[in-house]
């Protein structure tokens, strides 16, 4: 979500005009999960994808559509039809996008929706009205909801029925409400983004770091030799933490969303990390390593209480077993893992 609002927040501060386009509902196969996204410009696609090819194709027109009414819409494509075949969608699915214009006069709003996603808030809800009658302002009709309001309410809209919408749809990050009165609603919870902690900073995992940024992974690396976690290996965003292995995980803060991925230099420093990662209830746990290697580990922990059940926690050896050799390939294969992972935790993204 980050990498979205800071793409729109940049192009507003250049006065530019863009699109928006959220899948709001699907039923049966298409290419792209609910709450899939994609932004457009003028001329091209910014970031994101609601299913690629002809579907595509035909959003980015609509979209250039919207950016020059500041008008959204609402299109549905079938995808389980003649004309569909005939079109090259031959998914099988029906799928319905919402096309929301960002207009430069918008930019408080995703600003500040940028700061309180920034502060790791969690149960953010945000509400936009979809029929048309309700973009002629110059702000955007939405509103942001959390466990308080963060923004200003619209006249007739109730706090406590907007809470009762959120609690009915934990398990969607997208739904649509229709109202006699106040027309289409799309509520969105957007997700915080995933973690991947990599506890170890050789070559391996300056790798990893670089395919879970493109992924948009919150990335952090721990290691105990400072020279490891500089600058020039791990550029950009990615959280570097200096820390012995014996005590890592009170560094961090590990949940339900977090990737763990144990390479350091050894296997006493593996270990290490292992035995606290058991405690977590981190989403991913793979240590790098031979079978052999797992097993002493695996037999040492065994002989301090831990149980079977929660040493099936963990992969490893970790990665896909794609034949990976070079630190480049092993890095692929842990990432294609830990996609794999999240995919059946929670869904198609």
């Amino acid at each position: 979500m980050k990498a979205v609002l800071d793409e729109i927040i940049n192009s507003l501060e250049k006065g530019k005009a863009l699109s928006l386009s959220t899948i709001i509902r699907k039923f049966g196969s298409a290419p792209r999960g609910l709450g899939s996204k994609c932004l457009f410009d003028r001329d091209s696609i910014l970031w994101g994808s609601v299913g690629g090819g002809v579907l595509e194709e035909q959003v980015r027109k609509v979209a250039k559509e919207v950016i020059a009414t500041g008008i959204p819409k609402i299109l549905s494509f079938r995808l389980d039809n003649i004309d569909a075949s005939k079109e090259g969608m031959i998914c099988g699915g029906n799928v319905d996008i919402f096309a929301e214009p960002i207009l430069p006069s918008h930019l408080p709003f995703w600003t500040f929706f940028r700061e309180l996603l920034n502060r790791g808030l969690k149960g953010i809800c945000v509400l936009t009205f979809m029929d048309p009658g309700h973009w002629q302002g110059k702000k955007p009709p939405k509103v942001i909801f959390g466990e308080s309001l963060f923004t200003e309410i619209p006249e007739g809209i109730s706090f406590d029925w907007v809470k009762d919408q959120i609690s009915n749809f934990k398990a969607q990050p997208v739904k649509v409400v229709e109202d006699s009165q106040k027309g289409a609603l799309l509520f969105e919870q957007p997700l915080l983004p995933f973690r991947l902690f990599l506890f170890g900073a050789g070559h391996i995992s300056r790798y990893v770091a670089q395919i879970a940024r493109i992924l948009e992974f919150e990335v952090w690396v721990l290691d105990d030799r400072p020279e490891f976690l500089e600058e020039k290996y791990f550029p950009g965003e990615v959280q570097k933490v200096l820390s012995s292995f014996e005590n890592c995980m009170s560094r961090v803060e590990v949940d339900e969303r977090s990737f763990l991925v144990i390479v350091t230099r050894g296997h006493l420093g593996d270990r290490d990390v292992l035995r606290q990662a058991l405690k977590t209830n981190a989403c991913y746990i793979g240590m790098i390593g031979s079978r052999r290697k797992r097993d002493m580990i695996y037999e040492t922990l065994k002989k301090e209480g831990v149980g079977e059940e929660e040493l099936k926690r963990v992969s490893c050896p970790i990665g896909l077993p794609i034949g990976a050799e070079t630190p480049q390939e092993i890095a692929v294969s842990i990432m294609a893992e830990v996609i794999q992972r999240r995919a059946e935790v929670y869904g198609k993204l």
